[in-house]
Order: C-alpha cells, then structure tokens, then sequence
C-alpha cells in the first residue's frame, strides 16, 4: 500500500497523495520527485506537493544521480546514465555500460566509471568525464576499481593493482 501523505505541521489537514511509492528521491522548485514500482517498472513522477499534478518523467528509472531545476540525471534499468528535462521531454542517453554506483555530477562534469572490454574475457572499469550536456568526453584513468570525491576539487582513485591517486580538478574547470 505505502502511501505518501502531506500534511501541516500540526499533524492536522493530512491528505493521502499517492498510494504504492517506492521512496521520495528529492523535492525541488516545489516539486516531489517520486519512485513507484520496481526494476524494468520502475517510473519516476513529479508530483504537486498537493497531489494535484502529476507527470510521468520517465520509465526503467533505478536511480537518480542529480536533480536541478531544470534536468534530472539518472541511471536506467540497462545501467546507461541518461538526463531528462524536468518537464519529462529530451530524454537523451548519455553513456552506456556504467557502474551503478560509481557516477558524481558536480557544477561543471559528469564523472563515471565504464565497464569495457579488453579481451574476449576479461573487461576493465575505466573513469571517464564529459560536460553536462554529454559532450567532450575523456578517459582520465584506466583500470579503476573505485573513485569518490574528497572535496569540491579532488577526487580519490583506487586502481585495481592496489594503487592510490589523487586527481586535483583545476580553478578553471571549463575544457
């Protein structure tokens, strides 16, 4: 059943708005975003804060990267990271073969890791960085096991031969 209320903060005026959500992934410019169903199932919808208006942003959702006034980052059930207008029109695939859990949007980049193949065997994860948009995509390292952010212009690299990197974003982020 797992419904969604809304209520004062009183407790009082408590109004049911959806039945059946997943999880609240964000509120923006008075907007919820909200998860409903499962794997291929899975829709995102934005959602009044009164229930009233409602609007399918996308289907396959799995999981949300970033969420501005203007655009949603995802990854869809085929593990590719896409961006959607908040409208829910312009759904564009950014990049295929992502590792779910390795993506971070900040101001300027889209950091990801990407699975490739090698051989016929063996594939490695490679960090890869485009703009916003999708383009201008380089890799910056081959053969990471993980990365995260440190601060707001470093970002920490494990490789999979056990070996540490720091990689310090320039001032000048642009290019």
């Amino acid at each position: 059943y797992r419904p969604l209320f809304s209520n004062n903060f009183t407790g009082t005026d408590r109004i049911e708005i959806m039945q059946n959500v997943k999880h609240v992934i964000g509120i923006r410019a008075g907007w919820m975003y909200v998860v409903k169903g499962t794997g291929r199932n899975a829709v995102l919808i934005k959602i009044s804060n009164d229930g009233k208006d409602k609007l399918i942003i996308c289907t396959q959702f799995k999981r949300h990267i970033k969420i501005t006034d203007s655009y949603i980052y995802y990854l869809d059930s085929d593990n590719s990271l896409r961006v959607v207008r908040s409208d829910g029109k312009d759904n564009t695939l950014i990049s295929s073969n992502i590792s779910a859990d390795s993506v971070i949007v900040d101001n300027d980049y889209i950091y990801y890791l990407r699975e490739e193949k090698v051989d016929e065997d063996e594939t490695q994860s490679s960090l890869y960085r485009m703009d916003l948009e999708g383009h201008n995509v380089r890799k910056l390292v081959f053969n990471v096991s993980s990365f995260k952010n440190y601060d707001e212009n470093t970002l920490i690299i494990k490789k999979r031969d056990r070996g540490y990197f720091e990689i310090t974003i320039p001032t000048n982020r642009k290019g």
